[in-house]
C-alpha cells in the first residue's frame, strides 16, 4: 500500500487488514488506516505473517469485543515513523495489543 486509505469496514476480524498465513507481508507506506471496527484488531489483525509499517496512520479503529483497537499481533509488525493513536478497544490494549508475536521499531 503507497498512500491510500482503508477506511469504514467491518468485519469479524481485522476490520482493515488480515494477515492470517505465515508466508503473507503486508507493507504500508504511508497513507491511513482509519475508521474500521472488527471484535478483535480493529484496524489489523496479524494473527501471522509480517506487516512493515513506514510512515501513515492508524487511527480511529475500534475492536467491540476484545483487544487490539488500532493493531492486534500474533505475527511480527515493523514500525518506522508512524502514528498508531486514537483506537479504542472494549478490553485492554486500545491501540497496540501484542499477542506471542514480535513489536520491532527500527
Amino acid at each position: 500500500m503507497n498512500g491510500g486509505a482503508i477506511a469504514n469496514n467491518i468485519a469479524n476480524v481485522g476490520g482493515g487488514v488480515l494477515l492470517n498465513n505465515a508466508a503473507a507481508i503486508f507493507e504500508m507506506n504511508g497513507g491511513a488506516i482509519k475508521r474500521n471496527e472488527a471484535q478483535n484488531g480493529g484496524g489489523v489483525n496479524i494473527a501471522s505473517g509480517t506487516m512493515t509499517m513506514t510512515g501513515g496512520q492508524i487511527e480511529y479503529n475500534k475492536a467491540t469485543n476484545g483487544n487490539g483497537g488500532g493493531v492486534r499481533v500474533g505475527g511480527t509488525f515493523i514500525r518506522n515513523g508512524n502514528i498508531v493513536e486514537n483506537n479504542t478497544s472494549t478490553a485492554g490494549s486500545p491501540d497496540v495489543q501484542e499477542l506471542p508475536g514480535s513489536i520491532y521499531i527500527p
